[in-house]
């Protein structure tokens, strides 16, 4: 479960990861209320994270008010991590909705102020639902990032050439993130990225690229689009789907993110070089099987990392290990060195 589009599947991440470029905290992925009901807006976050400052309210399956017993004064008005983290063990211990989350409340939303999100009504009226007294049902969903590939001040990474911003870079927000800078991000990064980018071309001539290196790629995505058996990509890509949202989501334990590797692992050794187009090849159905193996691969990645880190620590949560440790006061980084994922940590450098 999302709130990304379909098409954010990591490829950044995974094509830096080939290259040989250094990525860093990728256990550190932030948690978001998702809708799941209606069905056609599932991914989509509640507005103003479900309205909690303007008397929108959540219950569990068992029309609860469930924020009361772990925040008593301060109900839903917590921070995302800890509304995730909540919403989820309400579910995982049986007491959620009908299709697998929680209820959100907008009823006691004034209208006037439900009527400043427009683009959500508008979806929900193509529904035939009204939000102002219809509970829309939510469970918390992978929002953002805040891994992504190791750069210095000027946005290199350590592939010379090779520069990073937004989400596909990783420092800026520590373990988790605070709402609204993402887009600044973008912003600030995205031109430093930009400008550093631009003078290393100016100041390097083009590297041909040759046929020797073209023709076994061409070759194998040939091959792909004229095989004519082998794995579902659609399937295979619900079946990572899945088990990334069971044993990697916002609640994690040693126990699950072990199976979770096992599974991966077993996927990758039986099943991604017999990915099959299924019903039809183009050009578009074979970027999209090509996304499965990144999507496998940073998979992969996260659930090492987050099984590697045994402590709790921003969005990262270990039931496991509930308590912050100091001596994890480092940044887990991993990089692909002859063929193999290989995972270590480096201390913190604090400025």
């Amino acid at each position: 479960l999302t709130t990304n589009p379909p098409s954010i599947t990591g490829d950044g991440y995974a094509l830096a990861y080939r290259a040989g470029a250094m990525l860093s905290d990728m256990e550190f992925v932030q948690g978001r209320a998702s809708m799941i009901y209606p069905d056609a807006m599932r991914g989509t976050p509640p507005p103003a994270d479900g309205c909690v400052t303007i008397g929108g309210r959540f219950y569990n399956g068992l029309c609860e008010r469930y924020m009361r017993k772990y925040h008593p004064e301060k109900m839903e008005m917590v921070t995302r991590a800890e509304m995730s983290k909540c919403t989820q063990k309400e579910i995982t211990e049986g007491r959620g909705s009908p299709h697998g989350g929680v209820f959100g409340d907008l009823s006691g939303v004034p209208k006037d102020e439900l009527s400043k999100f427009r683009a959500f009504l508008e979806s929900c009226a193509a529904e035939n639902f009204d939000p102002s007294w219809q509970p829309y049902e939510w469970a918390p969903g992978a929002h953002y990032f805040m891994g992504g590939m190791a750069i210095n001040e000027k946005c290199e990474t350590d592939i010379k050439g090779l520069y990073a911003a937004g989400e596909c870079e990783s420092g800026i927000m520590g373990a988790n993130r605070l709402a609204g800078n993402a887009l600044t991000e973008t912003q600030v990064f995205g031109a430093i990225a930009g400008s550093s980018a631009a003078k290393y071309s100016s100041a390097n001539s083009q590297i041909p690229i040759l046929s020797d290196q073209t023709n076994p790629l061409k070759n194998r995505l040939e091959e792909i689009l004229v095989r004519d058996r082998g794995f579902d990509y659609l399937e295979v890509r619900e079946e990572i789907t899945n088990i990334m949202s069971l044993y990697t989501g916002v609640i994690r334990n040693g126990e699950g993110l072990q199976k979770a590797i096992t599974l991966l692992d077993k996927i990758e050794k039986e099943k991604i070089k017999n990915l099959c187009l299924v019903g039809g090849s183009s050009h578009k159905t074979l970027g999209r099987l090509l996304e499965v193996e990144n999507f496998l691969t940073i998979s992969q990645i996260i659930s090492t990392a987050a099984l590697m880190r045994t402590e709790t620590r921003g969005a990262h949560n270990r039931e496991d290990y509930p308590d912050m440790d100091e001596n994890w006061t480092k940044n887990i980084v991993v990089q692909l060195k002859s063929g193999k994922m290989v995972m270590e940590t480096k201390a913190v450098e604090v400025v």
